[in-house]
């Protein structure tokens, strides 16, 4: 099994994260949907994951492992199975060969 065979059990939908100021200087945040879907693989962290990730990233549950040419960044939001998430954090392997999202369930 390959590891595209792996990724493409899931797909997600990004919603990129923007900010600009307002007339009164008070900071806006928006986000535009995005209609692409992006083949990835999720899992729940382990409890070791958990453990580890504690006071770092408190409330991730779950991680998106992805290709290493997809666009997605810290802050940004996407959808899986009608449930929106935070992207909390990205890294890529040391070998650039894959990605891999830490995320925040928000609904």
């Amino acid at each position: 099994m390959t590891f595209e065979d792996l990724i493409s059990s899931h797909t997600i939908y990004k919603s990129t994260h923007t900010s600009s100021q307002n007339d009164f200087g008070e900071m806006e945040h928006t986000y535009t949907d995005g209609t692409t879907p992006i083949s990835c693989r999720i899992n729940p962290l382990s409890n070791a994951e958990r453990i580890d990730t504690t006071g770092i990233f408190d409330n991730v549950r779950y991680k998106a492992y992805m290709a290493a040419d997809e666009d997605i960044s810290r802050g940004d939001r996407v959808t899986y199975s009608s449930e929106l998430y935070r992207v909390r954090e990205v890294m890529i392997d040391s070998s650039s060969h894959h990605k891999t999202a830490f995320l925040e369930l928000l609904t």
